[in-house]
């Protein structure tokens, strides 16, 4: 593979940066490709001190999703602009193509973390959280 890189003057960091989106990209398929997703059935909690703690639950869960979303947009900002850098420096390199470093890519984020967050605040206000999950092959 390194000799491919060689020949035809990518830059060696670019087969990691490929290796690394292509094992991503395996990964996602056996996490969420194979399975079916699981469905939460949400039992609100009985006092009103209870549901309003829930809220502030949903509230929390949001800020987390805009936070990963932020930074996967300044990271595809930064990302846009270092590409421009690595073009630039490509035009300006001459023989020596490899010294130009690829930026890293961006990965869209995972809101698993903040939807468990979530499922678990909630409960701690006193809801129920149950998760079904559909019988394989449906």
């Amino acid at each position: 593979m390194n000799s491919l890189f060689k020949k035809f003057g990518l830059p060696r960091h670019l087969l990691t940066v490929c290796l690394h989106g292509l094992i991503g990209f395996i990964g996602s398929i056996a996490l969420f490709g194979c399975a079916p997703p699981i469905q939460y059935v949400y039992t609100p909690p009985a006092s009103p001190e209870g549901r309003i703690c829930a809220s502030q639950c949903m509230n929390s869960q949001q800020q987390c999703q805009m936070f990963l979303s932020t930074q996967y947009r300044e990271c595809q900002y930064r990302w846009n602009y270092e590409i421009q850098l690595y073009n630039q420096c490509r035009r300006n390199s001459g023989d020596n193509k490899n010294y130009c470093p690829y930026p890293p890519a961006c990965y869209s984020p995972s809101t698993y973390q903040c939807d468990e967050q979530y499922r678990a605040c909630y409960q701690l206000c006193g809801g129920q959280v149950q998760a079904i999950v559909p019988p394989q092959g449906q």
